[in-house]
């Protein structure tokens, strides 16, 4: 049994896995670290050292197949020798710039939809989607991976399936590659939870 406290770029977890056993766990971004003796260790397996997956009960259940109301395509993909861009490369989502006078798409409080995320550049593009998590439903390297995210590497020219389950929040909110100078280059969109 698990519970998180979570910020935008951390979470600790307090894992109870024993009768008077506490072992602290915390994620930042994709890297793992669980206490040891007086020091923060770094650990990628954390399945290994607790013995189970960490479960946050507000994203659990795993979305069923007939829960999928929409699906939907992200692009992310890059152009170079841009005149709007000064460094000289676009970074895009569909196709498009960053405009925060668009919103699109709209998805509706209390469904859960499935998107494939395709990156078709050269580069690598982290997909991080405020307010919510997601399931990532295989990657390339292992088709069988299927977990709970916040942020999920796409590697040059592929794809994955992610489901997200809009639960709890309403309003504006974004997702956008997190390479810094990527989203800071316009790779971001806007979608609106209604």
């Amino acid at each position: 049994m698990g519970f998180a406290i979570s910020s935008a770029l951390q979470r600790r977890f307090v894992i109870i896995d024993a009768p008077r056993r506490r072992t602290i766990v915390e994620s930042a971004g994709d890297e793992l670290f669980w206490r040891g003796r007086h020091r923060w260790v770094p650990h990628l397996i954390l399945d290994a050292v607790i013995g189970f997956k960490i479960s946050p009960s507000r994203e659990y259940p795993l979305i069923r197949d007939d829960e999928i109301v929409a699906r939907r395509k992200v692009v992310f993909s890059s152009r170079r020798n841009s005149k709007r861009i000064l460094t000289g490369f676009e970074f895009l989502v569909n196709g498009r710039l960053y405009d925060e006078t668009s919103v699109d798409p709209t998805v509706k409080l209390g469904t859960a939809e499935e998107w494939t995320v395709v990156s078709d550049s050269d580069g690598s593009h982290p997909l991080h989607v405020h307010v919510n998590s997601f399931e990532v439903l295989g990657v390339p390297w292992d088709a069988a991976y299927r977990r709970m995210h916040d942020t999920i590497w796409v590697p040059p020219y592929s794809q994955l399936k992610v489901r997200m389950r809009f639960k709890t929040w309403k309003g504006k909110t974004v997702y956008h590659c997190h390479v810094l100078p990527h989203e800071d280059s316009a790779m971001i969109q806007n979608f609106l939870i209604s």
